[in-house]
């Protein structure tokens, strides 16, 4: 018998053992850790008069960088300052997956605690695999 075809009628041990053998292959290991966060830096806090991600209204933008690369996926970067999470981001016009760009509302950002934890991850809620980036210091915006 093939993978894939049917076997019609009762289940022949070796169709058994068969897909027994193809379920524990496919089992993830039992003592896989996942991988260690990476670290990174905020590199900027800057005022904008008119954004066109915010329709010419103004805003702020967080730019991060980090070592490790932020990988181009189907799942949104999402950017963490204390419980707050936001989605608007891009990457930088040179096109350099070790930067991004977020974009927030200046009542966005008004509203973020200073010294609040700032992190990275691909999508929403904790990540096991994020980028730290240290503390907020809403100092650094221009």
């Amino acid at each position: 018998m093939f993978f894939g075809e049917l076997q019609r009628g009762p289940a022949s041990a070796t169709g058994v053992l068969l897909l027994a053998s193809l379920s524990l292959a496919c089992a993830p290991p039992q003592n896989a850790s996942p991988a260690p966060n990476a670290t990174g830096t905020i590199l900027a806090i800057r005022s904008v008069p008119a954004s066109s991600i915010l329709q010419g209204r103004p805003a702020v933008e967080i730019e991060v960088q980090s070592q490790r690369a932020f990988p181009v996926r189907d799942e949104i970067t999402v950017l963490r300052i204390g419980m707050q999470e936001f989605l608007l981001s891009r990457y930088p016009d040179s096109g350099d997956t070790h930067v991004l760009i977020y974009t927030l509302t200046p009542e966005e950002f008004a509203a973020l605690a200073d010294g609040g934890l700032v992190s990275v991850q691909y999508g929403r809620d904790d990540r096991a695999d994020r980028w730290d980036l240290g503390k907020l210091n809403k100092a650094l915006r221009r």
